[in-house]
């Protein structure tokens, strides 16, 4: 009656779960690689973004007449419709 199967079926299972450990820490590492790939996209565009409308900016404030633009408590130049800060 002795029976030797469950030494063996466990070293099978500690095999196959030591796989999918291994698996599974590639996938998140790429994963995780792709997030920050992401971020790198979006950072980039909103500084492009940015740098457009710094652009844009001083060309709409000489549509202005002078009467209307007055700096905010930073300094800032604002036209006389936007609020204060």
């Amino acid at each position: 009656m002795y029976n030797d199967q469950g030494l063996g079926s466990l070293f099978e299972h500690l095999a196959a779960v030591a796989i999918l450990l291994l698996v599974a820490a590639i996938a998140i590492q790429n994963v995780w690689h792709e997030v920050k790939r992401s971020e790198e996209r979006v950072m980039n565009n909103a500084a492009g973004e940015y740098e457009a409308l710094k652009k844009m900016y001083p060309e709409q404030l000489q549509s202005l007449p002078l009467s209307k633009i007055r700096m905010n408590t930073f300094g800032a130049i604002m036209p006389d419709n936007a609020p204060m800060n």
